[in-house]
């Protein structure tokens, strides 16, 4: 019987250690992002820096407002029925799709009451912030590349992170290498310099 044990947690142990050596093989191996080490702050500490950062943005927001008055007051003058026209794409997924195909359709019209009018300023959440540019812009060939970009992902968009891509110490569970890759090609110098 005590022979039988001693099989037992002999295997037992056998077990741990190996899974224990696979662990850190792989760990040691294993290309990825780690978090970086950050400075621990109490309680305290982080609501001041919020505040700090609230405080900020406030200020930011509050400094351009009179700018912005000053030249919807001034359009208004000459034309009282100018309106400020802002767009909000929704994020999604594959509602991203859906979107860009909206968005194309949309800058075909090129007069009438259903043309696009011409933004102040856009906003989006997840791919409706990937999208939002293009449609700032307001070209039909910005609209068709954003529009082939969400319509047709490619396999290496999100790849995931080794065989353990749940472990905490990475920084997500997936890399989106491929993504960035494209998004990249579409969004340049230029593109950017066009923003304004």
């Amino acid at each position: 019987m005590r022979q039988t044990i001693f099989i037992f947690m002999s295997g037992v142990v056998s077990v741990v250690f190996l899974l224990c050596a696979v662990y850190w093989i792989i760990r040691v191996n294993e290309p990825g992002e780690r978090f970086s080490t950050r400075k621990l702050q109490t309680t305290v500490e982080l609501l001041q820096e919020r505040a700090v950062h609230q405080e900020e943005e406030r200020d930011l927001n509050l400094a351009d407002r009179p700018r912005l008055i000053e030249v919807v007051h001034a359009i208004q003058q000459t034309n009282p029925n100018y309106t400020v026209d802002f767009l909000i794409i929704s994020g999604g997924g594959e509602i991203g799709a859906f979107a860009t195909g909206f968005l194309r359709g949309w800058f075909s019209v090129t007069s009438g009451p259903l043309a696009r009018p011409n933004f102040e300023g856009v906003s989006g959440v997840s791919i409706g912030g990937i999208i939002a540019p293009s449609a700032f812009l307001g070209t039909a060939n910005d609209a068709k590349v954003i529009d082939e970009i969400c319509r047709n992902p490619k396999s290496d968009w999100v790849q995931r992170r080794g065989l353990l891509f749940f472990h905490p110490e990475n920084s997500s569970l997936a890399s989106i290498s491929g993504i960035v890759r494209d998004l990249n090609s579409y969004i340049d110098l230029l593109f950017c310099a066009t923003l304004g």
